[in-house]
């Protein structure tokens, strides 16, 4: 364990959201897949708030949020935020690391998320898009190289590893 930016213990599973994960619950909820990323989501919270997961944030994501233009979307996420016990700020080596991943083909958010939660430490970066997940492998070497380890999962998956005792850190 080590001791997080708000002074609180960090535990042994430390995840990053991406942005469209906070934002699942604001979704057309009449779409099955769209609903259970939004109980996933919320089940990860549950582990939060329980103290099993450690929750990352990052300077990107603040920002992202910040630009939300739905009100009363962004006073919730933002609300959820005060949740991660470290918030990563910007920095020269992770806007280094972002400009590998843009190599392999993530667009410049993505790539800002991803390196944010590797510089975080956290163990699992949790996305809702699709083309990000498919970009597994690849993000997987870039970071690796780099001396990270880092996983991509959809937040559904990670719950159902979770659900089966198969997370690791």
């Amino acid at each position: 364990m080590w001791v997080g930016e708000r002074g609180g213990q960090v535990k042994e599973v430390r995840v990053y959201l991406d942005t469209n994960v906070y934002g699942r619950p604001f979704d057309d909820q009449s779409q099955e897949r769209i609903r259970e990323e939004a109980e996933a989501f919320v089940e990860v919270l549950a582990e939060v708030v329980d103290g099993t997961t450690t929750l990352i944030g990052s300077d990107i994501l603040k920002l992202e949020v910040q630009r939300n233009p739905e009100a009363v979307e962004r006073e919730r996420i933002a609300a959820y935020l005060a949740c991660c016990a470290l918030v990563v700020p910007v920095s020269e080596g992770l806007l280094g690391l972002a400009r590998e991943l843009r190599r392999i083909g993530l667009r410049v958010r993505d790539a800002l998320h991803v390196a944010s939660a590797a510089a975080g430490n956290a163990h699992y970066f949790l996305t809702c898009d699709d083309e990000v997940v498919k970009r597994r492998p690849a993000i997987t070497r870039v970071l690796t190289s780099r001396g990270f380890r880092l996983d991509v999962l959809n937040p559904l998956s990670f719950c159902h590893l979770r659900g089966q005792g198969d997370i690791e850190t």
